[in-house]
């Protein structure tokens, strides 16, 4: 199939450049043709509310705590957190092995499709998401991540939210 200038129409059939979204993300593998933080949608994460603010909260069974970003807890949630006392400090390291600086830990309450779930989360300084949901959520509430029908199911089918 050729254009009306008698070329084929590969640099538009086959560009590997993604539309810029933002102009202020790097992309998540590179510079060219990669899918941008501002614009992926993981196949682990779920639409809910904490403490009634909707956002994108990830799962995560790869993690040991259920985690908040400190600038979540401030700049969204608007809540206060209690600060960790030394004795109630733990060396918790990333995938990458580097150290996660937990500064407090707070209760909220997910609101996953009508159910209500409280949780005790550390707060993170940095992280990566602004909410993650460990393994400790999953087995406390006998969560099955359903990868063929797109599900997340809660207490043994109580409650069910799409990926």
């Amino acid at each position: 199939m050729l254009d009306l200038r008698g070329r084929a129409p590969r640099e538009i059939l086959y560009s590997s450049r993604a539309p810029a979204r933002t102009k202020h993300r790097r992309s998540a593998i590179g510079t060219r043709g990669a899918v941008t933080r501002a614009n992926r949608e993981s196949p682990n994460e779920i639409v809910a509310a904490l403490n009634g603010v909707r956002g994108r909260i990830l799962l995560d069974s790869g993690s040991a705590i259920n985690a908040v970003s400190l600038n979540y807890v401030r700049n969204r949630l608007k809540v206060v957190y209690k600060a960790l006392d030394e004795c109630e400090k733990r060396n918790f390291r990333a995938a990458n092995g580097t150290a996660v600086n937990t500064v407090g830990k707070v209760d909220l309450t997910l609101n996953v499709q009508g159910l209500n779930i409280p949780i005790t989360f550390y707060v993170v300084a940095s992280l990566s998401d602004n909410v993650l949901l460990g393994i400790r959520f999953m087995k406390e509430t006998r969560a099955v991540l359903d990868c063929s029908k797109n599900m997340l199911i809660l207490y043994d089918g109580l409650v069910a939210a799409p990926l």
